[in-house]
């Protein structure tokens, strides 16, 4: 049996080794490429946006086995194109036919849709190699000496969810505070003993493919009422979180590409509110 898995950068070199000959080329990809095959022309092919580009990965031996790509042709519609077994060995067994990657994707991908639905089937659902990455929540508010769970959301060119192949790196890079387990997807800050802010980045590679997001998380020794985390794939009543800018006129400002209410804690009105708990907490809805 087969499976699909995103071709990246890494694998360009063992499909230049496959395409051997102009012919070879001309048979799997007609005009679109020109011989012999250069890592340049690969990049414009893995950037092109209605092209979907995969490994064929043989699930006996994990090995890569050959080459597909899927075209998207519009009305849910798409199209096998440039499909190539490299291997020499595994040609002639069917097992990396039109009809095998059509059923791969119908095992491990969407469902197919009732009969009855009239919408034509489409059994494409595999996300391609890493485009973006963001961080959820992407502001928050955690207590003093507390945890606040923190999760890489990794995305292709049109915003399928990116799961494979995929390593990931976070660390504080401004204000107190640490990262436990580093190295995976989901992970935990720990707050330090003391109020402030703290900006967390996360770096995620997939080959040589690198991205970078970043969150704030306000640490508080109290918490106001009805105040909730902000979510990157969600919507509602925003957080709130503070930026100190004392040079700045502002004293409050919505972040709507955030969803969430930045306070300028430099603003010498809340350094005045500051001072006293119940004028502290009444700054919050200064303008």
């Amino acid at each position: 049996m087969i499976k699909l898995a995103a071709f990246t950068i890494k694998d360009f070199d063992q499909l230049i080794a496959w395409v051997d000959s102009n012919e070879l080329l001309i048979t799997i990809a007609g005009t679109y490429f020109s011989y012999p095959l250069t890592t340049e022309q690969l990049h414009k092919y893995l950037n092109d946006e209605k092209s979907y580009s995969f490994n064929i990965v043989d699930t006996g031996t994990n090995k890569v086995i050959g080459h597909a790509e899927l075209v998207n042709m519009g009305s849910n519609t798409l199209k096998i194109d440039k499909l190539l077994i490299g291997d020499k060995v595994q040609r002639g067994k069917s097992i990396g036919g039109r009809k095998a990657i059509a059923d791969n994707e119908l095992a491990e991908g969407a469902t197919e849709p009732e009969r009855e639905s009239g919408r034509q089937r489409q059994f494409f659902e595999f996300a391609g190699s890493l485009f973006s990455v963001a961080i959820s929540p992407a502001s928050s508010v955690v207590r003093v000496d507390e945890l606040r769970s923190l999760r890489a959301l990794s995305y292709d060119r049109v915003r399928r969810r990116v799961e494979e192949n995929l390593a990931f790196r976070w660390e504080v890079v401004e204000g107190e505070g640490a990262i436990d387990r580093p190295h995976d997807q989901t992970v935990n800050f720990m707050a330090p003993a003391e109020p402030g802010l703290a900006r967390v980045r996360v770096t995620v590679s997939q080959g040589d493919v690198e991205r970078k997001a970043e969150a704030l998380i306000t640490v508080t020794r109290e918490l106001l009422p009805q105040v909730g985390a902000t979510n990157t794939e969600g919507s509602g009543l925003p957080g709130y979180t503070f930026e100190s800018a004392p040079g700045e006129s502002w004293r409050s400002k919505y972040d709507a590409a955030r969803n969430v209410i930045v306070v300028n804690n430099g603003h010498r009105d809340f350094v005045y509110a500051a001072r006293n708990k119940s004028l502290k907490l009444s700054g919050v809805s200064l303008r």
